[in-house]
């Protein structure tokens, strides 16, 4: 099962940002790379992956109260952070 390239970069990216950062928005790893939208199956396969790698680290779900559900999908709530 070999991850599109898209979805490496991102890997990539998130993995590259760890090294400097305890808290990681998916969504604005993404963007810095040009990646304006994932499907939620491709966000949970490269967080799976993320966190295979990364084992201290923990996904977490920021959800706006002001907003909608709906709205808020887990490719923008999405947040990697370090527990130790």
């Amino acid at each position: 099962n070999i991850m599109k390239e898209y979805k490496l970069n991102v890997y990539n990216t998130l993995c590259e940002t760890a090294k400097s950062c305890r808290e990681i928005h998916f969504y604005d790893v993404c963007r810095s790379i040009g990646v304006k939208h994932l499907k939620t199956q491709e966000v949970l396969e490269i967080m799976n992956k993320f966190i295979r790698s990364n084992p201290s680290y923990r996904a977490v779900q920021f959800i706006d109260p002001k907003r909608t559900a709906a709205a808020q999908s887990l490719f923008t709530t999405l947040v990697l952070t370090e527990c130790e």
